[in-house]
């Protein structure tokens, strides 16, 4: 219910867990990636293209930049294609939604690597029966349709209701 009190163990981690996950995740564990994508590309792009499409083209770098851990020997190269497509299509999404708290904070890439950090952190940690979704550690199509698809589609539906409150300039 909403308003009552949180029952942490449905997400078989600790508040505490989750933000050691946000600063390790933030300093060592993607968000440096940020310093790049929104801090040099996005101003570069952005100047020349404006914000939400340069944010989109970011979004398609950072997702091409990822590749390598869907291929043999990466660490999610059990993925399906339309895993992969999921989290290609929510990581645009996702860079949309960092372009927004880069610009609207005056260019502070660190705001965006907390937030990147915060998303590694808390990536897989919502409360599903993993007993269903990964038995004997084995990932079903189940996830797809649990975790992959939905946070794809929130992503993009959160990111177009900021574009329709603050315009394509993102800030």
């Amino acid at each position: 219910a909403l308003g009552g009190p949180i029952d942490w163990s449905a997400f078989e981690i600790s508040p505490t867990t989750i933000v050691f996950g946000i600063v390790i995740g933030t300093l060592l564990g993607g968000g440096q990636e940020e310093f790049g994508w929104r801090g040099f590309t996005q101003p570069e792009l952005q100047e020349r293209y404006g914000a939400f499409r340069a944010a989109v083209v970011v979004g398609v770098f950072w997702g091409l930049w990822h590749l390598p851990q869907f291929l043999p020997g990466g660490f999610r190269a059990d993925w399906g294609p339309l895993m992969v497509g999921s989290y290609f299509v929510g990581i645009v999404g996702f860079s949309v939604l960092l372009a927004w708290v880069f610009n609207g904070s005056g260019g502070s890439a660190w705001l965006a690597m907390v937030m990147h950090g915060a998303d590694n952190a808390t990536q897989g940690r919502l409360p599903i029966d993993l007993s269903v979704v990964a038995p004997d550690g084995v990932l079903l199509p189940s996830r797809l349709v649990t975790i992959n698809i939905p946070h794809a589609l929130l992503t993009w539906l959160v990111a177009l209701i900021v574009v329709g409150v603050v315009g394509t300039a993102l800030y």
